[in-house]
């Protein structure tokens, strides 16, 4: 939510958001914008000042029952979890993600702005947006499956549910980077999921390349039903059996 600030010229002093700026013989005009710079850099201080950035060993943990990837029955034991690490970073505060309002105004420049691409496109219902995010590996793949219009109004009517999306960190992974997202809903759900972007000539878009990645698997299914944390930060509240995969 924007905060609104209160300016008031009077008695050769402005008065703005409590904070007191000498007028001098100065047009109003640029009082208020001298004013104005100095409560922004104030409040960019301030929000610089507190945001944390943790980068190390993130280890991801999921009971084995609830990865998506099919595994034989005796490899999927109720009392197991399965562990990946990756290096990569945390967000404190989480950073919220800006959605845009027209394809023609997306920034490809950062992951953050392909991930904010990506839902606006679903918002919107556009499918040559919505395939547009893909890499060119994929992005016929993802035209064939939004041209079922039931599918296109499903995916439509889910994002126009999401009020607010956060980026709650990233890590690095073979060639692409691991974003993992947080998804704020009207009815109160959160819903947190990875998405595996690759920088193109075109700019940072998304890739369905680790879609049967083992590692991946574990990191997308820790973020929506088990645990993630940096190495030597409390994942689990007790012991439990864990089987790590070396192999994806």
């Amino acid at each position: 939510m924007k905060k609104i600030y209160l300016i008031i010229l009077v008695l050769g002093l402005v008065v703005m958001n409590g904070a007191l700026f000498e007028a001098k013989s100065e047009a109003p005009e640029d009082i208020l914008q001298k004013a104005t710079s100095k409560i922004l850099e104030q409040k960019q201080a301030k929000d610089k000042k507190t945001e944390v950035i943790e980068s190390g060993e993130i280890i991801f943990r999921v009971k084995r029952t609830n990865l998506w990837l099919k595994e034989k029955p005796r490899d999927k034991k109720p009392d197991e979890f399965a562990e990946a690490v990756l290096l990569g970073k945390l967000y404190s505060p989480l950073k919220e993600i800006q959605m845009v309002e027209k394809k023609e105004d997306v920034d490809r420049s950062t992951v953050e702005n392909a991930i904010a691409s990506v839902f606006s496109a679903n918002r919107s219902g556009d499918l040559d947006w919505i395939s547009d995010n893909f890499t060119d590996t994929d992005k016929q793949k993802i035209k064939t499956l939004f041209k079922n219009k039931k599918v296109l109004e499903e995916s439509k009517s889910d994002a126009e549910k999401i009020i607010s999306i956060y980026i709650i960190g990233q890590a690095d992974y073979k060639g692409a980077v691991l974003v993992f997202v947080q998804e704020n809903y009207v009815d109160g759900r959160k819903l947190k999921e990875s998405l595996a972007c690759k920088e193109t000539e075109k700019g940072w878009k998304v890739t369905n390349e680790f879609s049967k990645d083992k590692t991946f698997d574990i990191v997308f299914a820790a973020l929506s039903s088990g645990e993630f944390s940096l190495k030597g930060k409390e994942l689990l509240k007790k012991e439990v059996p864990v089987v790590k995969d070396s192999k994806s």
